[in-house]
Parts: structure tokens; sequence; C-alpha cells
């Protein structure tokens, strides 16, 4: 793609380069007219060619295919009605080869696509081959995501190096192994502890947790991962995310429920994030604190990025406190408490925070961490909870009462102390003046 895009004249004499292919001619001094790898402004120059060219279309669906479905050069879209996918796939084309930018090696889960087409589809794949893009395997024919899985490098001594080389043998960049992809996150963070060299034979305890990992990887090879992540033709959208922390790691999921005409529900996961907690103890309420923040972040990026607006968005969270907090007045909550409360409430109104049970919380999975064995059959990761199937009279509500007694472990200052006096003050060893400081 690079060489695609020309350099601006007055720039051309910056890439100059010696050459020569025989010792026995004299040096030539060539110029570079075009794009080059190794320059930082190479990819922001051709996407910005790239973003141009959109922008230049007349229809508005096709600037927003430019602007959101494309990832350098490689474009991942689709449509429900094939005749807008075929129209797509001409102007797309159409439009970049405007630019010199001609688009091959096709790819869809619809045999007909590419029948009757003008395009040059020499390179096409056929449709029982799987492909990749960005780590992340795609099945047209079965239309599911796989995880295409690299051997470990053989070594004899397991070291810190080796560990951290070998970690990220999956890339999930959806997070939908997050579960299991914490466990090696967990293990790295312990080696940063130890305050190991990079060359250092790790403990004996660090290498049986890692060759029990590495060697449980392999079974994550034949999962199959649906795309489709709503019912048939649903008339409406809902998104719910939930967040957990414990002492070593926190994260959030969020899954999507779409009910049909006929009331049928169907829930299924998203996307997710993981995070290790950190080194600094800290306590849990603000562990959970710390993971509704991310839970806020990640939901709101990805509203900004999905073509169907959600009708109903709801959070949901296992510690009645956090939720308490949210419904606080800032003004008396602590400083680091209420700075992340602020930046929670601009990103989600706090009155679709809801309470879930421990049990029932999918992301508690990403704060223990799941065996990569397990988690193909961990119906609660994929689908979520079961009430999320049920009509919304069925769903857990929190018991206030307690949530507001909780609340309080973070508010500034005196904690009121609810003591019954029976006699009078006089009668009582509590004297007049610290009783009105309490109050």
């Amino acid at each position: 793609m690079y060489r695609q895009v020309e350099v601006a004249e007055e720039d051309r004499k910056l890439q100059l380069i010696l050459w020569r292919d025989d010792e026995s001619k004299p040096i030539q001094t060539l110029q570079l007219n075009t794009l080059t790898y190794g320059l930082a402004s190479s990819s922001y120059l051709s996407t910005r060619c790239l973003k141009q060219l959109g922008q230049e279309h007349n229809d508005e669906l096709i600037k927003t295919i430019r602007q959101h479905d494309f990832y350098v050069d490689d474009l991942i879209t689709g449509s429900d009605d094939e005749n807008e996918l075929r129209y797509i796939q001409q102007e797309i084309a159409k439009t970049l080869s405007s630019g010199c930018f001609n688009l091959r090696k096709y790819k869809s889960n619809l045999p007909t696509l590419f029948q009757n087409s003008d395009l040059n589809l020499q390179d096409n794949l056929t449709i029982s081959e799987s492909t990749s893009t960005l780590g992340l395997g795609w099945t047209p024919q079965a239309d599911c995501f796989y995880f295409p899985t690299k051997e470990s490098t053989q070594n004899n001594k397991i070291t810190k190096r080796y560990i951290m080389s070998n970690s990220f043998r999956i890339f999930d960049p959806m997070g939908l192994l997050s579960p299991t992809i914490i466990i090696p996150k967990m293990l790295i963070q312990k080696l940063w502890q130890l305050k190991l060299d990079f060359d250092d034979e790790v403990p004996q305890d660090v290498q049986n947790e890692w060759e029990k990992f590495s060697n449980n990887l392999v079974s994550l090879e034949n999962l199959q991962i649906p795309r489709l992540v709503l019912c048939d033709t649903p008339k409406s959208i809902e998104m719910h995310t939930f967040s957990d922390a414990s002492q070593v790691a926190y994260g959030t999921c969020i899954y999507l429920r779409s009910i049909n005409d006929n009331g049928e529900v169907s829930v299924k996961l998203l996307c997710a994030k993981s995070k290790v907690s950190p080194i600094k103890p800290t306590t849990m309420p603000r562990l959970e604190l710390c993971a509704a923040l991310l839970a806020s972040k990640l939901s709101k990026a990805v509203i900004d990025s999905l073509r169907y607006k959600p009708t109903r968005i709801v959070y949901w969270c296992d510690a009645s406190i956090v939720i308490g907090w949210i419904n606080s007045d800032l003004t008396k909550l602590k400083v680091f408490v209420a700075n992340r409360i602020r930046e929670i409430r601009e990103l989600t109104q706090a009155s679709a925070w809801r309470y879930v049970p421990t049990s029932a919380n999918p992301a508690d999975l990403i704060s223990r961490g799941v065996d990569p064995r397990q988690l193909p059959s961990t119906e609660l990761w994929w689908t979520g909870p079961k009430y999320l199937l049920e009509d919304e009279s069925k769903w857990p509500i929190l018991n206030q009462k307690t949530g507001q007694v909780r609340v309080g472990l973070a508010h500034k200052g005196f904690r009121s102390l609810n003591q019954p006096i029976s006699k009078t003050i006089r009668d009582t060893l509590i004297k007049p003046k610290i009783v009105e400081r309490v109050n």
C-alpha cells in the first residue's frame, strides 16, 4: 500500500539511497518517490489517503465503512442484505481503485457474492479456506471465529524472558478468552515482584504453573465462536456490562441481549477486557471500583463503534458498596473514590447500575482465571447469567438497606454511631460536649 502513495516533490530529496549491484560500477544515488517502510509517517499518510477517498464519496454508507471498518489495508465489513453487500463491494472497490488501491483476496460467507462480478477475483480464497485478521481466525463456511495457537519455543531452562515471549501465543483483540489470558498476565506480574533478571531461571512453583497453562492451551484449538451475536430480526437490542475484581485481577465483559418479534431472547458475549490488580496492596472495594470504571470505559468504546445502537444499557456489579458510591454525594467521598465515581458518572447513568450475585457474575471468571480446558464448556462466560433469558421481573435486586450501610466505608470524616441511650446524659459517663461533637 505504501508504494501507491507519492511523496511531495520537495520532500523526495530526503529519501535518497546509495546503490550499486557490482563493485566495479560507480555508486549511484537513487531517489525514492513513494512512501517507504521505516518512515514514522508512512502508516499515517497511507491511511490518510484511504480516508480521503472515502470522504469524497457521495454515499454516507461508504463513508462510514471507510471510516470504521478498515484496519490499515484490511477491510472487515458486512451487511444483512445481499444486494446491499454487492453494492458495498462494488463501490468500495471502485473508490479505492481511483486512488490506485486495488482490493484483492476477497473473503465472504456468501458463496454467490462473487458471481457475475467484474472485479479481479484472481487471488480470492475459497469459502472452505480459513483466514485471519490481526491474529483472529475466521472460518467463512461456519461463520465462526477461532484462535490459532502457535507452538511455544523449546527451551531447557524456563526463564523470565521465555515466559514473557511465549505468554501471548494467542492474540485476542476482543478479549473473548480473557478468563484464560489473565493467567499468564498474573504470572508475569509475579515474576516482576520476584525481581528476576530476564535470563534467570524462575522458581519451581512458577515453572509448574507455566507448564500447566502452556500444555492446556492447545485445548483452545478446536474452539469455534459464532460471529453472530444477535437473534434473527431483533426488535430490541440491550447491552449488559458486568464487572468484578479480586486481589489478583479485575475485568469486565459485555453481552448483547436481543429479542425478536416472537419474544425469543438471545444473549451472547460481545467482548471483554482484563487487567492485573496493582502490586501495591489496596482494598477490595477500591478494586471493585476500578473494575466498574473499566466497564464504563469499555462500554463507551463499544457504543461508539456499534452501527446499531442499543435500546437499553445495563451495568452489573456484585459489590453493593460500589453501587452505593455511584449514587452518593461526591463531596462526602474520599478523593480516590470521588475521582473515579465522577468519571463513571460522565460515562454512564447512575440509574443503569444494578446488583448481580457473585455466582451469576461472568466477570468473576476474569478476576480469578479459568483453565484453558474448562473455558470452552463454561456456559456462564459465553451466554451470560441465565436470568437474562427471563423476564426483567426475575432479575436480581440489591437489598437497598444493606447497600446504604456499606456506603459509609468510603465517606470522609466520622462515621455515624447508632448507640441507643436509655438514660439521660447526666446519668451516663458520656459528657454533653462529646455527644455534641459526634452528632
